[in-house]
């Protein structure tokens, strides 16, 4: 007997959501509101913090699987159903860090523009999880990297990425799922 998808939608915040973000919310609930189970938001002025207690809260509530959604995103309301189509451990989508030039948050040896890719890491704003592999991973599943002067060398999405690389999970791109990074600008 096949598990009944149950996901639940994690939002780290550190202030408030962008109005179209709440709008794509709202879309994304609509469409998909049939495994939707929960909103978990936790705020706080730490990212790590925030995506460690979601995942933790998300387990003990029974949901089979996590989309994390960042508070400055827009996406198209069928965003869920597309990612859960295929049906992988990991899958992101594919969009730019608030920044010029633009540059992507995924990285990837072989990208497509057309179809689903391999990618050494991808960011959180927009990721669907399988919570099946939550337990086979080692502790810290999220943190930042450091260089020796205490510069930023690695986000907390790379170091999730990594971390479930190295326990033989792929992180997968849809880059059919247009997605805006709001800020000044869509990024």
């Amino acid at each position: 007997m096949a598990t009944k998808t149950k996901v639940i939608i994690g939002i780290p915040s550190s202030g408030r959501m962008m109005d179209r973000t709440a709008v794509s919310l709202a879309g994304i609930t609509l469409i998909s509101h049939d495994v939707i189970t929960d909103v978990i938001l936790k705020q706080a002025c730490d990212v790590v913090s925030s995506r460690t207690a979601i995942v933790q809260e998300a387990v003990e509530k029974g949901a089979t699987h996590l989309l994390f959604m960042d508070t400055d995103m827009i996406f198209p309301s069928d965003s869920l159903k597309r990612l859960l189509a295929h049906k992988k451990e990991i899958v992101a989508c594919d969009y730019n860090m608030r920044s010029f030039p633009l540059k992507s948050t995924c990285e990837s040896e072989e990208r497509s523009e057309t179809e689903l890719f391999k990618a050494k890491y991808a960011g959180t704003g927009l990721m669907l999880i399988d919570l099946s592999i939550i337990p086979k991973l080692k502790n810290p599943w999220f943190s930042f990297g450091r260089g020796s002067h205490g510069e930023l060398t690695l986000g907390e999405d790379a170091w999730f990425c990594f971390t479930a690389g190295d326990s033989g999970f792929s992180t997968w791109v849809d880059p059919t799922i247009k997605v805006g990074h709001c800020g000044e600008f869509i990024y």
